[in-house]
Formats: structure tokens, sequence, C-alpha cells
């Protein structure tokens, strides 16, 4: 009987020994503590988020327990305490009192009132602590002893992250200098594949599915920044970015010209201003990268890199892809600045360089030289729609430097072709209605606020005539009117409020109905997409905030009406 095998014993590798890994020192734990503290307490990323960041782009190595003591130690811990939350509760109802509200930072941390809002349904009990007859002694400790801070809210400009440092480590040049090359790769193949190719009706490139995969690249971001910037019910803004999201694999499949740039400008606009939502958001992405092209393509292998960013280095991967992009395609088309497709990629490089203006100054009015010297070349009967909208990007640019001379004479130059024109289509009812709602902006900064008012609505009315009170763009000319100092009456603010919630209630509603792409696609006009979606546009209240404009403040009798901020002014103080 044959005997069975002898097994045969198979040497494992030597498990990697406590001594063999090189933890951080104390030394490495200083030198990273802002960073540490920025992307866990800040951007409210995860603890394995932050762990997957700082190995890969630090190689800083540590266990779990390592970090949680740190947490601890640097008193970083971002749970609700019930001390804190009786404390908290305890001086907001004060403050409710006295018509006063009320915003809490714990250990300089901004607190989120939907989670204090989530501990009490967990712990209903607590509400009995800051019963009426207990005179406030339920807890003992004050709140300046918790670390508590209560201020009034002010005016909530849209916060824009400033890059707190240049890039001063290898690994931080390397991952950046990475995502560039892959997307060189990927713009370069894209061409010679034939994936992307130029449309002789629209005088630009489009990707595999045309002017229809455009568009629907184009209306998925602004309602991206719709939802974004939605002041209603948190669980509309999900409904609306849940629906998106079941349109990406189809996005991506289309592979758009502007597909890397606007995706990058979406999340970033996203997680800069809800940053847990826009982290899940830019995971998908790089998700769906991977299942859509495949492990090995360079935009998933530049997304997988991207996705461990923090926010404040989003700014500088969104400047440098932009400015690789315009090289890219002033270099590939011969006409330069005249292709529709390099007239877009210059407006585009310009807004992003705009999201730093005191950093980008000087590279800022250098596009601006570029843009004016090749547009003035132009006879004025050969101006295009494209070549009209740089135009009000540059007037927007110069606005938003203080340049308000400068600005008013680029924006007579398209009211000139305006004029000259005389077209009654959709691409001319949206230009006429940015050129008025610039105007408006610079009669309102000039204290002419009567002749902003009636701009401001003749810019509505363009814009009615081009999109009806559907889309998004209607949303964008509403949100100036109620956020901008320029309504007449309480009553008149209170109209216009109740319109531009009107309008976010229908899109809430036919996007639970039907495809969020399926409802946009119905008001828009393929052919013309590239002039009518693709954003953002110069109306958008989040392109020119960084600008900081001092405007005169809104009637007293119209102040408490004025829920929605205005986002790129501040108040005036006098």
């Amino acid at each position: 009987m044959a005997r069975p095998p002898v097994p045969v014993a198979v040497a494992k590798p030597p498990a990697a020994s406590l001594q063999d890994v090189q933890y951080a020192s104390q030394e490495d734990w200083d030198k990273h503590r802002a960073t540490i503290t920025q992307l866990y307490l800040h951007e409210d990323r995860t603890l394995r988020d932050v762990m997957d960041y700082m190995a890969q782009t630090h190689h800083f190595k540590a266990t779990v327990k390592m970090y949680r003591t740190r947490i601890k130690k640097w008193q970083l811990d971002k749970n609700n305490k019930m001390d804190e939350v009786v404390t908290m509760l305890r001086l907001k109802k004060e403050r409710d009192a006295v018509g006063k509200g009320s915003r809490f930072f714990i250990r300089g941390r901004r607190v989120s009132w939907d989670d204090v809002e989530r501990y009490l349904s967990r712990n209903p009990t607590v509400q009995a602590k800051i019963s009426d007859d207990d005179g406030g002694q339920t807890i003992e400790i004050g709140s300046a002893a918790l670390g508590i801070v209560c201020r009034s809210p002010t005016p909530d400009f849209v916060r824009i992250f400033a890059v707190p440092r240049n890039l001063d480590g290898a690994r931080d040049v390397r991952i950046h200098e990475e995502i560039l090359s892959l997307f060189t790769t990927y713009m370069e193949g894209a061409y010679d594949q034939g994936i992307w190719g130029n449309s002789i009706m629209h005088n630009r490139a489009f990707g595999l599915n045309g002017a229809r995969g455009n568009a629907r690249l184009n209306n998925w971001a602004s309602s991206l920044r719709t939802a974004t910037d939605w002041l209603g019910r948190e669980i509309d803004s999900v409904q609306i970015i849940n629906c998106q999201m079941d349109e990406l694999r189809q996005i991506i499949t289309d592979q758009d010209c502007t597909l890397f740039p606007c995706l990058l400008r979406a999340c970033f606009y996203l997680s800069s201003r809800r940053p847990r939502l826009g982290l899940q958001v830019t995971q998908f992405v790089a998700a769906m990268f991977g299942i859509v092209l495949g492990e090995h393509h360079p935009m998933t292998r530049a997304w997988q890199r991207i996705r461990t960013l923090p926010i404040s280095e989003y700014l500088l991967v969104l400047e440098n892809a932009a400015r690789v992009r315009l090289d890219h395609l002033a270099n590939y088309y011969p006409d330069g600045f005249r292709d529709e497709n390099t007239i877009r990629a210059l407006r585009e490089y310009i807004l992003v360089l705009r999201l730093r203006p005191e950093h980008n100054a000087e590279e800022i009015q250098r596009q601006i030289d570029i843009a004016l010297f090749d547009i003035l070349s132009v006879p004025q009967d050969q101006l295009s729609g494209q070549h009209c909208r740089l135009l009000i990007n540059v007037a927007s640019s110069q606005i938003a430097a203080k340049k308000y001379a400068e600005a008013e004479a680029t924006l007579d130059r398209v009211g000139q072709w305006v004029e000259q024109v005389r077209m009654h289509d959709r691409i001319f009812e949206r230009i006429a209605g940015d050129r008025l709602f610039n105007m408006a902006l610079l009669r309102l900064i000039n204290g002419r606020a009567d002749e902003a008012h009636d701009l401001m609505l003749e810019a509505r009315e363009h814009t009615i005539k081009t999109f009806g009170t559907t889309g998004m763009v209607y949303i964008d000319i509403m949100t100036g009117l109620v956020s901008l100092p320029v309504s007449r009456t309480p009553e008149e603010l209170a109209g216009w409020k109740a319109e531009l919630n009107r309008a976010f209630d229908d899109i809430i509603s036919r996007t639970g109905r039907k495809g969020l792409f399926s409802y946009m696609y119905q008001y828009q006009d393929v052919d013309n997409s590239d002039l009518l979606n693709d954003g953002p546009w110069d109306t958008d209240v989040g392109n020119i905030h960084a600008a900081k404009l001092r405007i005169p403040k809104l009637p007293a009798q119209c102040r408490d009406l004025q829920t929605i901020p205005g986002v790129y002014y501040e108040y005036d103080p006098m």
C-alpha cells in the first residue's frame, strides 16, 4: 500500500519585526502635527484616511494606537460629550431667548449642530439636564473650562481653502508631478487614439459622445454646484448628488475632452463647502474610473492619487492641470486662442487662478493681457460667442481686481457686439444676460443701486428668454438678486426669495421622478451646448467671491429677509 506523501514544509518569509519598521519619532510627530490636525479635525477625515495620506505622501508610519494617543494628547477628539452638549444647549437656550444666533466652537473646532441633534436623538435624557427648573446648575463645569466658544454668526462667505504653504517636500512634489504627467499622457493618447476629435459644426473638440456627452458633463457639474449651495434640507442635497452619481458611469464612458478639469473643479467645489460629502464623492469618482476604464488607465491612476490629497492641495493640482491643458491646446491647434477649445481653456484657467487671487495676481494679469491682445486683433464683425464669453470673464476678473474703469471698457466691447449682432437666439440672450449681470455689479460698487436693480431685472428677463425658470442658470441670477443688496422693498426681496425657493423645489421634485440628466437635457439645445452649458459662468455667485468687494448694506428693513448671504462681497462696516 502506497504511503501518503510526506508533507513538505514551505518556509515562510520572516514577519517584519517592530525593529524593521521605522515608526515616526517624536520629532516627526511634532513636524506633521499641523497637517494631521488639518486633515483629521478641520477637514473631518476618518483616522484611516489620515493614516493612508500620511503614509503615501510623507512616508509617515504609525499604528492606530499611536495616532489615538496623539489625538487624545492634542485634544482632537471629535466625539460629542455629554457635558459639552449640555453646556451648548444651555447657552443656546439663553441666546435664543434674546434673539441671538449661536455658532459653537470646541477647542477651535466648529461644531455641526446636526451632529448635536443626532447626539440628542441617541441620548434623549440629556434634555432633562437643562430643564427650566434646574436653574442651569446640573452641569457645574463652565464653557470656558470645556474649551467651548459661542459666537454670533456673521455673513457666511463661501470658504476657499488658502494653500497654507508651497510644496516643501520631495514626496509632495512627486505626487503632484505624477498627477500632471498622467493627465498629459491621457490628453496626448486621447487625440492619437481618436477618443477626442474636432467637430466642424462646433469648431471645437468633443469626446466619444460628441456634443451630447459635453452637455451631460456640464449639466452634471452645474447640478453638483447647485446641490452644494442648496440651503434647504440636507436630504434634498444628498438626493440630487445621489442622482448625479448614477450618471457618473456614462459621463466617464463619454470621455469628453473637459472631463478631468471639470470633475476636479466640481470635487473641489463640493469638498470646500461640505468636506465630508466631498471626500465621499471624490472617492466614488476615483473608484468609478477604475470600474469604467480599468485600474491601469492614466485617469484611474491620477484619481487614486487625487483622492488622498487634503483640500488645501486641490487648488495646486487644479491650477496646474488648467495650465497644462491650456499649453497643450495652444500647441496642438495652429490658430492659437482663436480656436474655440483654447478660448475656453484660457477662460477656465483665469477662473481657477482667481480662487487664489493674492498668490496669482501677476499671472491673472498676464493671462488677461494675452486674451485682450488676441481678441482686440479680431474685427468686431468676426467676434464669436466664445470670444465674448472670454471678454466677460476678463471683465469680471477686472472687477475682482478692483479695476472698474477697465472692466467697464471691456463690457462696452461686448455691448457693441450685442448691438451689432442683434440675434435673438439662446446664445445671444445668455451672453447679453451675463453682461448685464456684471454691469449691475459695477453700478452697485459705484453706489448706483437703482441702476443696479434695473440691470439685474433685465438680466433676469434675458435668462428667462433663454432657459425659462427651470434651470441652474436661472437659479444663478435669482441667487444674485437675493444675495446682492439691490432690492428696494422687503416685499420685493421676499418675492425673489419665494421665486428662488420654487426653482429649487422644482429641481428637487423633477429629479426625484426621473434621472437628473433626462430632466435637465430636455431644456438644452445640443447644437449650442458648448456655449450654453459649459461652466463656470461669470454669473455664478461662487466665482467672484474672492475679490471681497465692498458693497453697501441692504436697507435696514430688508436685512432680516436676506437669509442667503452674499458670497462674493463684504458687508460695508460703515
